[in-house]
């Protein structure tokens, strides 16, 4: 008998995972010759009179918090949408701050924070982080998606947790797709 056991923390990063095949497979379908989606037809796949569109953009350069908010450096999506509903998914993994610290990620939609995760350092190793957020109702036009992230303040003699993403070895990932 085989037992499985799945914690909490690893049903977000499978929530990550499906989203990002799904809006893949959604991508892959709207840029094939005949798009069908489980008896959709390529005309219920517009938005605004547009063509629904993907942006992801990658870093590859290695970063570190600070204890105040940072933009993540290559977090940065500026889309010209057809209005709607905007699914943005971002992933990265992350060299942990100390046993019981914590750090922040957030999401900013045209300069205003929408969103934050919560992420807790105990292993003082390498730990993958996601954050997945679908910004309802944006009017049509352009806008800035934007990922930033901070460590908490620590003890006396360690005033601030910080945190090294090292985006050579493990690119962190942000995605943004029009819905509708």
């Amino acid at each position: 008998m085989v037992s499985v056991q799945i914690q909490k923390k690893d049903l977000w990063f499978l929530s990550a995972i499906m989203i990002f095949l799904i809006g893949a497979g959604y991508v892959i379908a709207w840029g094939s010759e005949n798009p069908v989606l489980h008896g959709h037809d390529a005309s219920e796949i517009v938005g605004g009179g547009g063509t629904i569109q993907s942006v992801q953009v990658v870093g590859n350069t290695n970063i570190q918090s600070t204890c105040n908010w940072l933009d993540m450096d290559d977090m940065i999506i500026i889309l010209d949408t057809n209005g709607g509903d905007i699914l943005l998914v971002f992933s990265a993994s992350v060299e942990s701050w100390e046993n019981s610290a914590y750090g922040y990620l957030r999401l900013l939609v045209d300069g205003a924070p929408v969103h934050n995760v919560l992420l807790h350092g105990g292993n003082q190793g390498i730990e993958t982080f996601s954050m997945n957020w679908i910004e309802k109702d944006l009017a049509a036009g352009t806008h800035t998606f934007k990922i930033q992230w901070k460590g908490t303040p620590g003890p006396v003699f360690n005033p601030c947790y910080e945190a090294i993403q090292s985006g050579a070895a493990y690119p962190r990932v942000f995605n943004a797709i029009e819905l509708n």
